[in-house]
């Protein structure tokens, strides 16, 4: 509700007594059947016939057909000019040519003076009894605030009592108080306990006629403010204990886990630390979760595998570690030669599960399955002879990624055509370091410090790769434009 609806509610129009009927006015102007009176009606008018060359034949070039205006606008302009409104749209139009550039009638802006007093009388009467009768004294106070101080402290009276106005600045209230001889005081509002804002804005103003019973009043809404301040601050003190107790156990189960854990163990959950990251997006307040790694260790029938899951605020999903350079018992991955394509589209299909074999439909474009398997790095990289784990000896291990930017979810298109490291620091691996980057990011170092061991694998990471490649990424890039 807005300062004129409070001031001037519910009178829209009053109806007024016009001899060709159906007039009424609403405030400024008269209006016959719900039209104002319009000064150009030649711009409605039909041409009376079509325009002629010099030569006395039909133009080739013609004006264009003026807007059409309904019966009831054309008995209205004759009504305002007091011409006879009766007759068909033509007779109408016949009878306005002529009298197009005519002001509104005499007797008619006498009408109008008499109707707009009407109006203004009609109009405070239903502002009253709104005022009366139907209004808080929020909106009183909003609405008119000298007159509701006016009314709360009448002249001649000598009570005692104080009105406490919330929301209001005491540069608004003062002058008016002032006016009318009341005392008035600002305080500081209490505290909302349940959302720990002030409640009804920051300042309160206490207004009254006696100055030591206002100073009073006062005196109480503050030592209230203070009380609830003091109950806010112990309970928040009270969470930060609870929160520190719960941390501190937190700790204690990780060492004894980390205790019995094996040497060089690097399964579990990891708080990821990036600064140019966290310094180019920062986390909002909103984010629910910290940037995080969850590295996972399985053994398939063609070799122990270990991949992660991430998330660094700015870009998600999964990392696959490759086995490393003297893992004689493992098949070494070839680099990608163009005389080593086709044996790498081989080596695709028959490594990555069964899933695959049946993506191209999904993947959205038909046929490109094989060529975004041809830019990927050999599968058989990910996959681990004797050496399945960091060691003393292997701390640092080279990765690729795949993922997507978690804004509007695109994917890092050929991400994983570049290497990354990862070190590992033992024998318990409490803490790791590496490097990342992609193509709207820098490269950059970050850390980690382990907060949970171990974990079963909850992802199906030959899926997880899969489904970020070149027919996800143009299905995606449709759907967000279409």
């Amino acid at each position: 509700m807005d300062f004129y609806e409070d001031l001037h509610p519910m009178i829209r129009h009053i109806p007024v007594q016009h001899p060709d009927g159906n007039c009424r006015c609403n405030g400024t102007a008269l209006e016959f059947n719900a039209h104002l009176f319009s000064q150009h009606v030649e711009q409605y008018l039909p041409p009376t016939g079509p325009v002629l060359t010099k030569r006395g034949q039909i133009a080739k070039r013609q004006p264009p057909k003026p807007k059409a205006q309904p019966y009831t606008w054309w008995k209205a302009q004759c009504s305002f000019r007091s011409l006879n409104p009766k007759g068909t749209v033509a007779e109408l139009q016949a009878r306005l040519r002529g009298h197009e550039k005519d002001p509104i009638s005499k007797d008619n802006l006498e009408l109008l003076e008499r109707a707009k007093k009407e109006f203004k009388i009609k109009r405070d009467e239903a502002t009253e009894i709104k005022w009366l009768h139907h209004m808080s004294a929020e909106e009183k106070m909003r609405t008119n605030p000298g007159r509701y101080l006016k009314e709360a402290f009448p002249a001649g009276d000598t009570g005692t009592g104080v009105l406490v106005i919330k929301g209001w600045h005491m540069s608004t209230i003062a002058p008016l108080a002032e006016d009318i001889g009341l005392e008035c005081e600002t305080v500081e509002a209490p505290m909302n306990r349940d959302h720990f804002m002030p409640i009804f804005g920051d300042i309160w103003v206490v207004v009254g006629r006696n100055k030591a019973i206002v100073a009073e009043k006062v005196r109480s809404i503050s030592r209230e403010a203070q009380r609830i301040k003091k109950e806010i601050r112990h309970e928040e003190e009270e969470q930060r204990r609870e929160e520190e107790a719960v941390e501190k156990k937190k700790q204690q189960d990780l060492k004894k886990a980390l205790a019995k854990s094996k040497d060089w163990d690097v399964t579990g959950s990891w708080k990821i630390n990036c600064p140019y990251i966290e310094r180019n997006w920062p986390r909002q307040p909103s984010d629910e979760e910290e940037s995080s790694l969850h590295i996972y260790q399985e053994r398939t029938a063609k070799g122990a595998q270990m991949f992660a899951k991430f998330n660094f605020g700015v870009t998600t999903r999964v990392f696959r570690f490759e086995r490393q350079r003297d893992d004689t018992k493992a098949k070494i991955a070839k680099p990608d030669t163009h005389a080593n394509k086709k044996k790498r589209k081989r080596y695709d299909s028959e490594d990555e599960d069964d899933h695959e074999d049946n993506c191209s439909e999904q993947d959205g474009i038909d046929g490109e399955y094989d060529e975004e398997r041809e830019r990927s790095p050999t599968p058989e990289a990910f996959y681990f002879g004797s050496i399945t784990q960091p060691s003393a000896k292997h701390q640092t291990w080279n990765y690729r990624w795949r993922g997507e930017e978690t804004g509007e979810g695109v994917i890092a298109l050929y991400s994983d055509k570049r290497l990354f490291k990862m070190r590992f620091f033992g024998p318990k691996v409490e803490k790791l370091e590496g490097t990342f980057g992609g193509d709207f990011l820098e490269d950059c170092m970050f850390t980690g410090v382990k907060v949970g061991v171990g974990g079963d694998v909850d992802i199906d990471i030959s899926e997880e790769w899969s489904e970020r490649n070149e027919g996800a990424y143009e299905s995606a890039r449709v759907r967000r434009w279409h």
